[in-house]
């Protein structure tokens, strides 16, 4: 076996062994991928939920307030 033949294949083993590296670190990512967009639909819901109930205590806030003012 010739130098040259050697070298290949040492370059084939280590494009295979980055091949299995890449594939790993591509399921570890779509895992994260996945957690990370179930955190996001609850940060949305929250934020929703939140948002509203912010809008309606400020409504009230400002109609009692305006109430308060008219028949004064």
């Amino acid at each position: 076996m010739t130098d040259t033949s050697f070298e290949l294949g040492e370059i084939k083993g280590l494009l295979a062994g980055m091949k299995d590296d890449m594939q790993y670190l591509r399921a570890k990512t779509d895992g994260i991928d996945d957690r990370l967009r179930t955190v996001e639909k609850k940060a949305a819901n929250n934020g929703a939920i939140s948002g509203g109930i912010m809008s309606a205590g400020v409504a009230t806030v400002i109609a009692v307030f305006k109430s308060s003012i008219g028949s004064a």
